[in-house]
């Protein structure tokens, strides 16, 4: 049994009709949890506090929080910083 050719228009319709439909799916799945109030999200934190302790769930916090700011101040130093020049190569006859 031969495979179906498709045009390069068709394909391009193809997936595009895949990708709306998966996004539509994303959307409602979305949506239901959101309505549960995402109790999946919840019950995981909590776990994690009893297991670890809160004192575990704040130095984690805080742990994250450095690593955000200093991410961040990384991407600004890079920013802020002074631009070079560089000479225009030129080849050699």
């Amino acid at each position: 049994m031969r495979a179906a050719r498709f045009s390069v228009t068709e394909r391009a319709g193809y997936i595009g009709r895949v990708r709306t439909l998966s996004r539509a799916v994303a959307q409602a799945y979305y949506d239901s949890r959101e309505k549960l109030g995402f109790p999946m999200c919840k019950t995981a934190a909590e776990s994690f506090v009893r297991m670890a302790g809160p004192a575990a769930a704040e130095s984690r916090v805080q742990a994250l929080s450095r690593s955000v700011t200093e991410k961040y101040n990384a991407a600004k130093a890079m920013q802020d910083a002074p631009t070079m020049k560089v000479p225009a190569y030129k080849a050699e006859k």
